[in-house]
């Protein structure tokens, strides 16, 4: 398949709430799972301090396995059969998301890349997590069980193992099963270790999928997975903000609001500045970017009604790019006569609609075309 096929077909599919896997992606062969390679591939400090998850923590407070050590140590604790241990998001911003879906980050390509003459950011604060999120490592000692969860704040996933293998297992809510109101505690319940994923068998559709070194896996919003390490193990990846999947977004990020610190591995605190800034694109895009009902309403949604959607222990948020595109967001919503915050709650959660659905195609580039008036 040519790139740009490749590209366009993974966005459909990420849109459909579909992951993708391409099997022998990337050449892995030259890396090396040792403090040498790290440095090497990644210029790693090995003497400088990290945060990691330790199994014996998290047996102790699941909600809180968090321990410190160095890089050198973690690397060393490899061969120790008394430790077992993760280390998340190392950040690693100065790797990309791999060609041809870099373009799938509407967050980078339209919103921060594109907004600058419409809202500087020279005087504006910008949070740390809205760069080093698009791209991390993350660090695995053998035989450690991620128990099933969801990433945190709604971002698309993408994950590369550059050593060992995983055996990843991606549970998707069968239709009709769960509805939005009980999908946060559902979705806790899964990530519960005293409870199995068995027990669900009825509600969920499951696959399993081996991933080895080379291969890459593209996960859309809110995807629940767990996955199992047999073997130490190094993975690269990102998350990124899709416009086509916004109506996963939302879905994931109001599981956030109750349950963020069950039912998810890490948190993220730069995701409504990137909203914001795609919401200030939209009076720009073509009329070759195809548009969907339920996926506009839910990115318009979040930004005029964002204290809807803080995440469970997180602040609410107020800036300039907020405001601004509030003015956006509050248009787009009147279009579709939901033009109350309750009225728009109702709408995503209609029980008789498809969650997971992305609506229809609707044509109103026109009307955001003359929302330009308001930047």
């Amino acid at each position: 398949m040519e790139p740009y096929e490749l590209f366009k077909a993974t966005r459909e599919s990420l849109s459909m709430n579909k992951a993708v896997i391409v099997r022998g992606f990337l050449d892995v062969h030259r890396f090396e799972f040792t403090m040498e390679g790290l440095e090497k591939e990644f210029m790693f400090l090995p003497d400088l301090q990290v945060e990691v998850h330790d199994m014996k923590q998290r047996q102790k407070d699941f909600s809180k396995p968090f321990v410190k050590t160095t890089m050198k140590k973690f690397v060393d604790d490899i061969e120790n059969p008394h430790v077992l241990r993760v280390a998340l998001d190392f950040p690693l911003p100065q790797l990309t998301h791999v060609h041809p879906f870099e373009n799938l980050d509407d967050g980078l390509c339209l919103g921060w890349a594109q907004t600058q003459g419409i809202l500087p950011v020279n005087d504006q604060l910008i949070r740390g997590d809205v760069w080093t999120v698009r791209s991390w490592g993350i660090a695995h000692h053998a035989g450690i069980l991620t128990y099933p969860h969801h990433d945190a704040e709604g971002a698309c996933t993408y994950a590369i193992p550059l050593s060992g293998v995983k055996v990843w297992v991606l549970a998707s809510v069968k239709h009709g099963q769960v509805n939005q109101e009980e999908l946060p505690e559902f979705v806790a319940n899964l990530g519960n270790p005293e409870r199995r994923l068995s027990e669900f068998a009825a509600q969920l559709d499951v696959k399993i999928i081996h991933l080895c070194a080379g291969d890459l896996i593209i996960m859309p919003p809110g995807q629940i997975h767990s996955v199992y390490t047999p073997v130490a193990s190094f993975c690269r990846g990102g998350h990124f903000f899709n416009l086509d999947t916004m109506h996963l977004t939302e879905l994931s990020r109001f599981v956030d609001t109750t349950h963020g610190k069950f039912a998810t591995n890490q948190a993220h605190s730069g995701t409504l500045q990137t909203l914001c800034r795609i919401i200030l694109a939209l009076p720009y895009l073509p009329k070759t970017r195809k548009l969907y009902k339920r996926s506009l309403i839910a990115l318009c949604g979040m930004i005029l009604h964002s204290n809807a959607y803080t995440a469970q222990g997180e602040a609410n948020q107020e800036s300039e790019s907020i405001k601004l595109a509030r003015k956006i967001a509050k248009a787009v919503l009147f279009k579709f006569a939901l033009t109350t915050e309750q009225k728009y709650l109702d709408f995503v959660s209609e029980s008789d609609m498809d969650m997971f659905d992305r609506g229809q195609e609707v044509d109103v580039h026109d009307m955001l075309k003359g929302l330009r008036k308001h930047l």
